[in-house]
């Protein structure tokens, strides 16, 4: 086996709304705990016109987009912001999404995107996400993504080393949480 390279987390406050790569996507963490998900990390996406299909509400792939976006926040907050993972040839790869339906989110809505830890091995290689996106208090889709961490130098995956791993396992679990191993 060979080992894993030692990654270079760096832990500065995340950036702020206004300074992010997408404006709309600005962190609203829970610290009062009223986010009724469970998830106490989120964020907050406005819904544009470009979001929009021809039925009017927020089209199917920009739901994963939304999800996306939440998961790469975290880990930015976290100290893996997208330079820093390329730099260490490592980065999160999605193996499967499925996404659940329940409300139409509309223009000009604003939905927030949670995010929990449903499953994970305990070396933190493979993880569960499941993810709520809500307008309100109204569930407007659950998304459970499953992944991995790819080496970008042998595209393959690997096991994360230990400071990435405890990124993902320190993410608030969900009640249903099992390990994956």
């Amino acid at each position: 086996s060979s080992a894993v390279p030692r990654l270079a987390v760096a832990r500065e406050p995340a950036a702020t709304a206004a300074s992010s790569a997408d404006p709309r996507a600005a962190t609203a963490h829970d610290p009062a705990g009223q986010d009724t998900d469970r998830s106490p990390y989120t964020i907050s996406v406005a819904v544009r016109w470009g979001d929009l299909d021809g039925n009017g509400h927020v089209a199917n792939s920009k739901y994963l987009e939304y999800a996306t976006q939440a998961r790469f926040q975290y880990l930015a907050d976290n100290g893996l912001t997208f330079d820093a993972g390329r730099a260490q040839a490592i980065g999160p790869v999605v193996l499967s999404d499925v996404i659940e339906y329940r409300r139409e989110l509309r223009m000009g809505a604003t939905a927030i995107v949670g995010l929990a830890l449903s499953g994970a091995r305990r070396d933190g290689a493979r993880w569960q996400f499941t993810q709520t996106i809500r307008t309100g208090d109204q569930l407007a889709a659950t998304v459970i993504a499953m992944g991995g961490w790819l080496s970008l130098a042998q595209r393959r995956l690997i096991q994360p080393p230990a400071e990435l791993a405890e990124i993902i396992l320190s993410l608030p679990h969900t009640d249903s949480f099992c390990w994956l191993d």
